[in-house]
């Protein structure tokens, strides 16, 4: 049964990635500029643009240039960046971590925040918290997070120099620490450098906390419908009438099976993540791969953006993934 579910959503996911592959490609040669004309400058004369155009093999045929495209990417090549003059895939190296990173304390922090929030909503509903979080949810929701970091940075920097200058994820003069991981925490701990692990999380708080009021609202309202369902259910009732604890009813029965449902929120808001963090790295200057694609895509630098999409796409078929082999475990009505 199992076997029959992988082979199911590995075809699904093949079926999607391609799709999007294809979408990538035709909606990238749409975006105005000419990689050849920025490379050899917009004076120069149309032998040198024509040679340069050549050269990167964007005098082929629209559907030949697709072929290669998608030859390229099973050989494991993304293309190369005229912008940097690097391999695609080794700019990915070095700036995935740092994405990583920052998707990682935000769906981590969002997550806790958002549980907590929740639950103290819906076991005192019509509370104070209760009528924060829906204030809250109204309000997050709404605001744009560009502005969002923008006055993040006006106030907490500017304003009342609580955070660190927007220059990235360490200052312009800090040493980064030895690529173990890429992941400047986790490297800072394993180096045992604890003032650099201080200097990384500081600057750390103020990107995530500008992901957090993007992702905590949705997590904190799933986690309030999904209780209060939960709770109004017939075994819930029936724990009662047994007389088990009201804490061993809300924290062991109520809260696991209320869960469920939030995983699959947290896979979908994923997607919303990587919107998010592209317009936070840019603020930040955080070298990720958001920053990246932003910076080629000025330059009509196609290669990083369709690398940076694929990288997207298949993080988000991965999540989704994941998220479904979980549900396959969780609810026997799937096994079914």
């Amino acid at each position: 049964m199992l076997l029959t579910f992988l082979i199911k959503r590995f075809l699904g996911m093949l079926i999607t990635l391609i799709g999007a592959l294809t979408l990538t490609f035709f909606l990238t040669q749409v975006i105005p500029g000419d990689a050849a004309i920025m490379k050899v400058g917009q004076f120069a004369d149309p032998t040198a643009i024509a040679n340069m155009r050549k050269l990167m093999g964007l005098d082929e045929p629209l559907h030949r240039q697709y072929l290669i495209y998608l030859k390229n990417i099973l050989r494991g090549e993304l293309g190369h960046s005229w912008k940097t003059g690097n391999e695609v895939v080794e700019d990915l190296k070095i700036r995935l971590p740092a994405t990583l990173e920052l998707v990682f304390w935000a769906m981590l922090s969002s997550f806790f925040l958002g549980l907590v929030w929740g639950v103290v909503s819906a076991f005192r509903k019509g509370g104070v918290a209760d009528i924060a979080a829906q204030i809250f949810g109204i309000v997050g929701g709404a605001i744009p997070i560009f502005w969002l970091a923008l006055m993040g940075v006006y106030v907490f920097y500017f304003l009342l120099h609580i955070t660190p200058a927007p220059t990235g994820r360490l200052g312009i003069l800090d040493e980064p620490p030895s690529p173990i991981t890429g992941f400047y925490v986790l490297d800072s701990l394993l180096e045992g450098d604890f003032d650099l692990l201080l200097k990384s999380l500081h600057y750390l708080i103020l990107p995530v906390l500008c992901l957090d009021i993007l992702l905590i609202p949705p997590i904190s309202r799933m986690v309030y419908t999904s209780v209060l369902n939960v709770l109004s259910s017939n075994y819930i009732r029936t724990a009662k009438a047994y007389g088990l604890s009201e804490r061993l009813i809300r924290y062991r029965y109520a809260l696991r099976n209320a869960l469920i449902p939030v995983i699959t929120l947290c896979g979908q808001l994923f997607a919303h993540l990587i919107g998010g963090i592209v317009l936070v790295e840019v603020v930040f200057a955080w070298n990720g791969i958001g920053r990246y694609a932003v910076n080629s895509l000025q330059v009509a630098d196609l290669a990083p953006v369709r690398a940076f999409i694929l990288v997207v796409i298949v993080c988000s078929l991965l999540v989704n993934f994941i998220i479904d082999l979980i549900y396959f475990y969780l609810d026997p009505r799937i096994k079914g």
